[in-house]
């Protein structure tokens, strides 16, 4: 009985391994493309946002001899996905039946954004591996000093993983009775990695931040684009970026529907399945029956949920911030509340659908924003000067697949007008992509819309991509 439960968790995991593995995003971000270019290139291998997440794949690329390192980081997420489902598989095993248990960890692996990063290079789902497995080392009751060992390492993937190393730790501590100083002492002995791994890659690498500290928060005192504190748009994004860590909410999604009639009933079809899903949830009742150590456990994930959940939304709602949170949260409920296992099948169908129609499947087999379009144009007509939207991605894009060229790419400012001109004063034209249609999104939210009515426009080139157009702009000013 209990090889046959060991095999059907084998194939379930696999399963959703083998999605991962086999259908890969062909719609990196910009982020993803630059780390392929430094895994490639062996350079800004240790980011002090994620310190040695770029360092890694490059010690793997050339331990194996991989050229295309984009593909490579892609897949070896995948198989830290996997990773990531078999922990928390044997979490929860200890606390639901199989049938429930089994379809929770689909439900998981198929949360829009565990899936996202699961089939792409990002740098979310490694430090996840590494706090489901301190996570679960806690709940053996090992060590201190081996959980604090491996929570700390899931900081050195990705800082925003101490709000779970920080969980950990009072779990730790508070579940120690008579030797809680000497697991404090282990657990922060271990986690010692942290700041001599920094310490080592400060003075042993070029950067420039003046100290240490400055260093370590090296994203927020020099990255424009990473902020923390408080913003009214939070208050909108957060909601919207958790619903869309469960399902994707997008506004290519419109189109998809526009182009392909039958997803409407798919649509209906999911939607139906989550709303009797969540209806079915009101039958939950509170366990009697859990013991002080698992109910500790279960607190502490919650805690931890709050504390990234309180930080994405300081972070004005970064959904990237939010990938664990379907993790923490499901330990938490389920080791303290009995769910009726057809509602956890009904959220499961309805998930798997949603996000196989808008998730998995456009993103491997479409071009969902214009940027690969727009790389392309800029590749074919490398002698123009470009002012785009998302520079970033283009000019990653264009860095990858070209390795030894160079562009000359500027990034829309918020002053748009102001940026236009001034590289209208030193060039004749400028070419720009700001006139192309913006799907709804968080991006789209963020930016404000821009015209050219003070340019005069000298000539204009409307080029189709899979789900719209992206209309290029050539402009100078009026004489």
């Amino acid at each position: 009985m209990e090889q046959k439960k060991l095999s059907t968790d084998f194939v379930v995991i696999a399963t959703l391994g083998l999605l991962y593995i086999f259908l890969p995003s062909i719609n990196p971000s910009g982020d993803t493309l630059a780390y392929a270019c430094s895994v490639r290139d062996g350079r800004e291998l240790f980011m002090p946002h994620h310190l040695l997440y770029n360092a890694l794949y490059f010690l793997i690329a050339k331990l194996f001899v991989v050229t295309h390192t984009l593909e490579l980081i892609a897949f070896m997420n995948a198989l830290f996905a996997v990773g990531c489902l078999l922990f928390a598989n044997a979490i929860l095993s200890k606390f639901v039946e199989k049938g429930t248990r089994l379809s929770a960890i689909i439900f998981l692996g198929f949360c829009f954004g565990f899936l996202r990063y699961a089939t792409t290079g990002e740098t979310y789902i490694v430090p996840l591996f590494f706090s489901l497995w301190a996570s679960y080392c806690s709940l053996l009751r090992k060590k201190a000093f081996l959980t604090g060992l491996i929570a700390a390492a899931a900081c050195l993937f990705h800082q925003v993983h101490v709000f779970w190393w920080l969980g950990l730790l009072f779990f730790v501590v508070a579940t120690g009775k008579d030797n809680r100083l000497r697991r404090f002492l282990e657990y922060g002995i271990a986690s010692c990695i942290v700041p001599v791994a920094y310490l080592l890659a400060f003075y042993l690498i070029n950067n420039d931040s003046a100290s240490v500290f400055e260093f370590v928060a090296h994203d927020f005192v020099h990255n424009s684009n990473v902020s923390v504190g408080f913003n009214p748009k939070a208050l909108l994004l957060t909601p919207i970026n958790f619903v869309r860590t469960f399902i994707q909410v997008h506004g290519y999604m419109f189109v998809l529907l526009q182009k392909f009639w039958f997803l409407i009933g798919l649509l209906l079809c999911s939607a139906a399945l989550l709303i009797i899903g969540c209806f079915r949830l009101k039958h939950s009742r509170k366990k009697g029956n859990v013991g002080a150590f698992e109910l500790q456990f279960a607190r502490t994930h919650l805690v931890i949920f709050g504390m990234q959940l309180l930080f994405a939304f300081l972070s004005v709602g970064n959904a990237e911030f939010m990938v664990m949170l379907p993790f923490a949260l499901l330990v938490y409920v389920f080791i303290r509340y009995k769910i009726r296992p057809v509602a956890v099948y009904l959220l499961t169908a309805g998930l798997v659908i949603w996000n196989l129609m808008f998730g998995l499947m456009p993103y491997r087999f479409l071009e969902v924003t214009p940027d690969p379009a727009i790389s392309r144009y800029v590749a074919q007509h490398p002698d123009r000067v470009y002012y785009l939207t998302d520079r970033q991605t283009v000019e990653a894009r264009l860095k990858y697949a070209f390795p030894h060229k160079t562009f000359r790419i500027y990034g829309v400012k918020a002053h748009f007008d102001t940026g236009l001109d001034t590289l209208l004063q030193e060039n004749s034209s400028v070419t720009t992509d700001v006139l192309t249609p913006k799907a709804l999104s968080r991006a789209s939210f963020v930016q404000s819309a821009k015209n050219l009515s003070d340019y005069q426009i000298l000539n204009q080139d409307t080029i189709p991509f899979d789900l719209g157009i992206a209309v290029i702009s050539r402009v100078h000013l009026f004489n």
